[in-house]
């Protein structure tokens, strides 16, 4: 029977199946070291740190990371984008400014790649939607744990 990784588990796979050192990870996405070390990795991620992961790693399968559904990466291949995404430089034969606008997009970007763009970005928009979900499911339940706690003292 094959063991169900978590979801810390999950992005350390998927560092190694990319061959991304951990350094170059946590300076990329600027989260800390000790997120993914001793009892903190049975933690949960927050749906920043998830966020800040999926941007940076735009072929890392939110459904697979957060659903365990279909595959690891999005176009089946972990070689297609061995960089995290540039802040400000070309990405894939398009000059893009991030936080710009559309007329930042040129060099023949067409109606089908925003559709497409767009659905992906609606289906992050889902998937995080149920992050935020179980993120406030958990703390309400430690809330009523602590409340227990307080009204034993």
């Amino acid at each position: 029977m094959e063991k169900i990784l978590n979801i810390k588990d999950k992005i350390l796979a998927f560092l190694t199946e990319k061959g991304i050192k951990r350094t170059d990870f946590f300076e990329a996405t600027g989260i800390q070291p000790s997120n993914f070390k001793g009892k903190n990795m049975s933690s949960q991620p927050g749906g920043d740190m998830i966020v800040k992961i999926l941007t940076t790693y735009p072929d890392l399968s939110a459904d697979w990371l957060l659903r365990d559904k279909g595959e690891m990466f999005i176009n089946d291949s972990p070689s297609d984008m061995t960089d995290p995404l540039p802040q400000d430089e070309d990405i894939r034969g398009h000059s893009v400014s991030v936080g710009g606008n559309a007329s930042n997009i040129n060099n023949g970007t067409t109606e089908k790649t925003i559709l497409i763009a767009l659905t992906e970005v609606s289906e992050m928009r889902k998937l995080l939607a149920e992050v935020i979900y179980i993120n406030k499911e958990q703390s309400q339940r430690l809330i009523s744990i602590v409340d227990k706690i307080a009204d034993r003292i």
